[in-house]
């Protein structure tokens, strides 16, 4: 299933971004603060998009990227449940009441392959976190496409999930550039490396929850 696409109304406002921002490679995290003048798009929601691609999609080339910095509710993750059907434990956390089935899921930390953890306690009342969608999630990628380059089509998306993201954690939804096709009087076909880290204030705590790549097609680019 793809992506849905955002609205494309967006508005550019030209800023300057001193905020660290996590660029991964396949072995590693690697952050590097940048203190450049960058052009910044805000889609209908109001989230910044950060990077080097440029609005419209103006001189698209290999390297460049795009960013945006994202937390989801818990009241966010149970409407997109109920959107789709999807009211897993742990997503809901108690909310909804689950019957005929297991209940809810435990307290306790369930591991997950590469020693994350499935339940996040939260420290004001004890109650374990909700666990985000991971279309939920994936869906940055195509709104960073979305809004900043209007008319944008997704082809395809692969998604490897490797740590879970929980309501009200920041995260960074990051594509970059890895190839440019140009189709013959159809525009470009691109191919992207998209990821998706935390990003809490301590840069030491960053992880890696989602890694993938897509394909995106720009018409008349």
């Amino acid at each position: 299933m793809v992506p849905p696409l955002v609205s494309p109304v967006a508005r550019c406002v030209s800023v300057r971004v001193n905020r660290a921002h996590c660029l991964m490679t396949t072995s590693r995290h690697s952050c590097f603060a940048r203190d450049d003048a960058a052009a910044t798009c805000r889609s209908d929601g109001g989230d910044a998009i950060v990077g080097t691609m440029a609005r419209g999609g103006r001189d698209i080339a290999v390297s460049q990227y795009a960013a945006v910095r994202k937390i989801f509710t818990a009241d966010d993750v149970l409407l997109y449940g109920r959107l789709i059907g999807d009211l897993n434990p742990i997503h809901t956390r108690g909310r909804v009441d689950h019957t005929g089935g297991q209940g809810d899921m435990p307290s306790s930390a369930v591991d997950i392959p590469g020693d994350n953890k499935l339940v996040k306690i939260r420290q004001e009342d004890g109650k374990p976190e909700a666990v985000v969608h991971g279309m939920l999630i994936g869906s940055l990628f195509s709104s960073i496409f979305g809004t900043l380059i209007p008319g944008s089509v997704y082809r395809s998306q692969n998604l490897v999930f490797r740590a879970p993201v929980f309501a009200s954690e920041p995260i960074l939804g990051r594509v970059e550039i890895m190839d440019i096709k140009k189709l013959r009087g159809r525009g470009s076909l691109v191919t992207c490396d998209t990821t998706v880290v935390s990003y809490p204030d301590d840069e030491a705590l960053v992880k890696t929850c989602v890694e993938g790549k897509a394909e995106v097609w720009l018409p008349g680019i």
